[in-house]
């Protein structure tokens, strides 16, 4: 396979020839778990000229879409696991045009709606996938990291290839607010605050970008992949940027 192959380096590294018995015996399965929690419908600032309002689920599912149709146009697997506070959707990887059909159809109706518990579903995703793969998570990963890393750690037992990709707002990543601004909470009923956004603009960007950090280093420790996606930009070119980098094995 040209697109995701299954003997990444850090297969390579426990055991090459076992990895190329498995590619040639088998095709690549991928299961993309997508984020479908209430904090994906945030769509940014609304009235910025030449701005097209794009939720991150929006993004996101488009991506979901784009890549198990690669996947399986190219004869390898794909399956579909969307989530919040559990797994609520279970397609299990398959490679045919029906099945496609049916990732797209449940992708187009699907409406986020609920809490999001990301850590608790990698862990239930580790012990339903049936055998090892590649597992796509697709989030805004807006959850406690050390947390997280452990239900990384639990898919990377598992012997599955794990790719995390970010989907945030470009508002999450600059904060461009400059009044008084009034947030509310997407996964809690009534939970606002109005907030004079001058005042802490330059603490929330530092705490964010260490969270960021902090997500990104502990990828590499796992490891596994990280790719970051800002809504406000195509994802088509981070995602053409990131297999070619994998393709030629760089990281």
């Amino acid at each position: 396979t040209t697109l995701f192959r299954s003997d990444w380096r850090v297969y390579g590294k426990q055991d090459r020839y076992c990895v190329k018995q498995y590619v040639e015996e088998t095709n690549v399965r991928a299961t993309i778990l997508l984020d479908s929690s209430a904090s994906m419908t945030y769509a940014g600032i609304e009235g910025r000229p030449n701005h097209v309002i794009r939720s991150k689920f929006d993004y996101a599912r488009q991506l979901a879409a784009l890549i198990s149709y690669m996947f399986i146009r190219q004869g390898n697997s794909a399956g579909l696991i969307q989530f919040d506070s559990g797994i609520r959707t279970f397609l299990p990887a398959q490679g045919t045009v029906s099945h496609l059909r049916n990732i797209l159809q449940t992708l187009h109706q699907s409406q986020p709606v609920a809490k999001s518990d990301t850590p608790g579903v990698l862990h239930e995703a580790a012990e339903r996938i049936p055998q090892r793969g590649i597992v796509i998570v697709i989030s805004d990963l807006l959850t406690d990291v050390p947390s997280l890393m452990k239900s990384l750690f639990h898919l990377r037992h598992r012997l599955h290839d794990v790719v995390l990709f970010q989907v945030l707002s470009n508002d999450e990543l600059t904060f461009p607010f400059s009044d008084v601004t009034r947030f509310r909470d997407l996964e809690a009923e009534v939970d606002e605050l109005d907030v004079d956004t001058s005042a802490i603009r330059r603490a929330y960007l530092q705490q964010f970008n260490a969270y960021l950090t902090e997500l990104e280093q502990g990828c590499k420790r796992i490891p596994c992949d990280y790719v970051r996606f800002n809504t406000a930009a195509p994802f088509e070119s981070e995602l053409s940027h990131y297999l070619a980098r994998r393709a030629g094995g760089v990281s």
